[in-house]
């Protein structure tokens, strides 16, 4: 046991951090998106204006403190960068263990208002561990927090990507962004009528997996480049009269609610999201970007009254400090549980 142990703290120690793509220039990056550069107060007025001033409910939006940083979400961050990719078969593998291991925690489990699959991702997201599900806010002022959020314009210019902050629009009403809540809210709705055409009684139909299925929302890779609906904007409401199944179902935490948030998958072991859209659509018109020189964040925040209190942005996060700390640990578990596992295996045969 001991010898298995040291094998799995020497393969941790000695994991050689991979660097994540960055876009190297402006050029690379109006591939993939509808780019728009704003380096003074005009381009402000002009560009960010109708979008703060707006009250629109087909925009998600994305802040981000580099402009130089690709659409990775934190999952294919650990993949790079805890040479997770030689320890699993895929990236979905090592999704659906964490699922796995949040359900069978009772402590991190408890805290889940709703047990289905999206919501387990949403609370590993935003409680200190990794997911495939990158954040996004249907407000542009949230958005710009995380633009505002660790970026630095004491750093010297030289006129690259890294003199600009990014925010990022999606029009996730497009029927292609429609994702798993809204289908299954629809494939709820097609039971009932199927069952009514059909003219078979409902009692000598077996629907357990099926209505266990549209509880639960399962994680699917085919929901990559969809919209991941949060707290009441993905409020649905399943009624079944034939099969006496109703329920509700959503994706909500306090942080989804005080962000705003929604989210969008992508289950990629490397393509960024950006790169999955492009493929997807082979266009970048779903993708806005606007780049904003570093100089002109404060004045942004001013004008626009941006939320900077980290208290409003992360509410409870000192009393949720054992649930941070109880996920923060799985995500390390997960990781290990295999690894051990691996080395066990490998050390049975040698002493074969």
């Amino acid at each position: 046991m001991l010898i298995i142990n040291n094998r799995v703290n020497w393969f941790i120690k000695n994991q050689h951090m991979k660097e994540l793509p960055v876009f190297e220039n402006r050029d690379q990056k109006s591939s993939y998106f509808n780019l728009v550069t704003i380096n003074n107060i005009e381009d402000v007025v002009k560009c960010l204006d109708p979008i703060f001033n707006e009250e629109s409910s087909r925009w998600a939006f994305r802040g981000v403190n580099n402009a130089s940083y690709r659409m990775f979400s934190s999952i294919q961050r650990r993949w790079y960068w805890d040479g997770l990719q030689d320890f699993y078969k895929d990236m979905q593998s090592y999704i659906m263990h964490q699922i796995t291991k949040v359900r069978k925690s009772k402590f991190i489990s408890k805290n889940l208002c709703y047990d289905n699959d999206y919501n387990i991702l949403a609370m590993i997201q935003h409680y200190g561990g990794s997911s495939n599900l990158i954040d996004f806010s249907y407000s542009p002022n949230s958005a710009f927090y995380f633009a505002w959020e660790g970026f630095d314009n004491h750093i010297p210019m030289d006129g690259t990507l890294k003199d600009y902050v990014s925010l990022y629009m999606v029009n996730y009403k497009h029927p292609d962004f429609a994702g798993p809540l809204e289908v299954h809210n629809n494939a709820s709705k097609d039971i009932e009528r199927l069952v009514k055409d059909s003219k078979i009684p409902p009692e000598k139909i077996d629907a357990s997996i099926v209505l266990e299925n549209l509880e639960k929302i399962p994680y699917n890779k085919i929901y990559d480049c969809t919209i991941i609906e949060g707290g009441s904007h993905g409020n649905i409401h399943m009624n079944i009269p034939c099969f006496n199944f109703e329920k509700s179902v959503q994706v909500s935490n306090s942080n989804i609610t005080a962000q705003n948030g929604c989210f969008i998958q992508a289950s990629s072991d490397e393509k960024p999201l950006e790169q999955l859209i492009y493929e997807k659509s082979m266009s970048h018109h779903f993708l806005n970007c606007f780049d904003i020189h570093k100089n002109l964040v404060d004045i942004i925040c001013k004008r626009y009254n941006i939320q900077t209190n980290r208290g409003l942005i992360y509410p409870q996060e000192y009393a949720l400090r054992v649930l941070y700390k109880n996920i923060k640990q799985l995500d390390k578990h997960v990781f290990r549980e295999w690894l051990f596992n691996k080395c066990n295996k490998f050390e049975f045969k040698i002493s074969e």
